[in-house]
């Protein structure tokens, strides 16, 4: 095969990855809205990739970001919120009227430590301890008692103290103070871990988990790092994301195969990373585009070692790529790379992680789809990758293969 074809076939591997969670959740959303109103309930009881936002009430607030499917948002140090990319169902919280590629604050939010961007909506973590939502609300993934799309942060209901949030395809977790995770929004394949697959549109206690510190939700997974350094996950397992070492779907949480001494975790569309107390890193799932990094286009069904990672600091997963940040504050991807995912300057896939050109100080990463955002210095965001909703906020829609600087932002040095 010629390297033209290798990879336009890596490229059509991507898509049909991303077509599979599309069409489960569209088999779903057929039936849903009426269901909705009969079965979502107000539980009695939050990034990338969107990964895990800590979201410490009693800290000074660093400036955080977060990457959708084609838009993305950051906390900034005076704990306001700004949003960037794809504008449907008023996505950005700034009004209807965005040019492309612009990033604008989100009207009445003050006092955020958190943000997490999901698929047309998003959830922000206040430094009281509670979560507010906006957007598409097909799921009830904005946790509001209702199905309304809201162009205007919303408060969740019925959550207690919560510390931490996460967002996927159609639904919202929350990690809370007493370290148990709620979930809330489309649960037909199990992505809410209450034992079943009905949809809620408000939160519901997930089962069996307790001492959770992180957590990090795919499309259609989840994941949570313990206390004792282990992971469970929940939800779809089709492309073996939950590492269990099976392909079966799961409504509560599983313990991850072999994996011990885990120190953060970032869920990608099919797959799932960790990085270890040592600083090396641990992927799961699907592998066509060579996201989980170790050399090899194979599935894991349980946790590979990412080939070459020895100071990583945080991971996150796309939805065919996969970064990491390191602790010298450079960046490394590794995976399908036909949008300029991995920021090398090329659209080579690479099976191995390759180096972020030009960016340093990052302080965090973020991935959901085929973009990429960083912070960097408590100061900037930069992004890369694809860019035809303007989700790089760079005011364009040209696709970039190198990091550009997120307007409306300080400049970094």
């Amino acid at each position: 095969m010629s390297a033209q074809g290798f990879h336009i076939g890596r490229a059509l591997g991507a898509l049909v990855a991303v077509l599979a969670v599309v069409f489960s959740i569209a088999a779903y959303t057929a039936g849903s809205a009426e269901a909705q109103s009969v079965t979502g309930s107000l539980g009695s009881s939050a990034s990338a990739g969107s990964g895990s936002s800590p979201g410490a009430p009693d800290e000074v607030t660093p400036l955080r970001v977060s990457a959708g499917d084609s838009h993305a948002c950051a906390v900034t140090p005076d704990d306001t919120v700004r949003c960037w990319g794809k504008n449907s169902y008023g996505l950005l919280g700034g009004g209807y009227n965005v040019p492309p590629g612009t990033s604008v604050q989100v009207d009445g939010l003050t006092d955020v430590t958190a943000v997490s961007a999901g698929t047309d909506f998003t959830c922000a973590l206040t430094r009281a301890g509670g979560v507010t939502c906006w957007g598409a609300n097909f799921h009830g993934q904005l946790g509001d008692g209702t199905t309304d799309t809201r162009v205007s942060p919303v408060p969740v209901q019925g959550l207690g103290r919560v510390t931490a949030i996460s967002t996927g395809h159609g639904h919202s977790c929350a990690l809370l103070a007493s370290r148990t995770v709620s979930c809330w929004g489309v649960n037909n394949q199990g992505q809410l871990g209450d034992g079943t697959t009905v949809n809620r549109l408000g939160p519901v206690p997930v089962e069996g988990l307790r001492d959770v510190t992180a957590l990090s939700s795919g499309a259609l997974h989840t994941c949570a790092r313990m206390e004792s350094g282990t992971v469970s996950c929940w939800g779809r397992n089709g492309e073996r994301q939950l590492g269990d070492g099976t392909n079966e779907n799961r409504f509560s949480p599983v313990p991850v195969v072999g994996l011990s001494d885990v120190a953060t975790i970032g869920a990608g569309v099919n797959h799932t990373c960790a990085v270890l107390t040592d600083g090396t890193a641990r992927c799961w799932g699907y592998n066509w585009n060579g996201q989980l990094g170790d050399g090899s286009f194979t599935d894991g069904r349980v946790p590979v070692i990412v080939a070459g990672l020895t100071d990583a600091v945080e991971v996150t997963g796309g939805s065919s790529h996969s970064c990491a940040v390191l602790k010298g504050g450079t960046a490394r991807c590794w995976g399908a790379n036909f949008l300029g995912h991995l920021g090398d300057g090329t659209t080579n896939d690479s099976p191995v992680p390759v180096s972020v050109v030009g960016l340093a100080g990052a302080t965090g990463i973020s991935t959901r789809s085929n973009f990429t955002c960083a912070a960097v210095e408590n100061t900037a965001v930069r992004c890369w990758g694809y860019n035809d909703l303007g989700q790089l906020g760079d005011g364009s829609t040209t696709t970039r293969t190198t990091p550009v600087e997120v307007q409306g932002f300080t400049s970094s040095p």
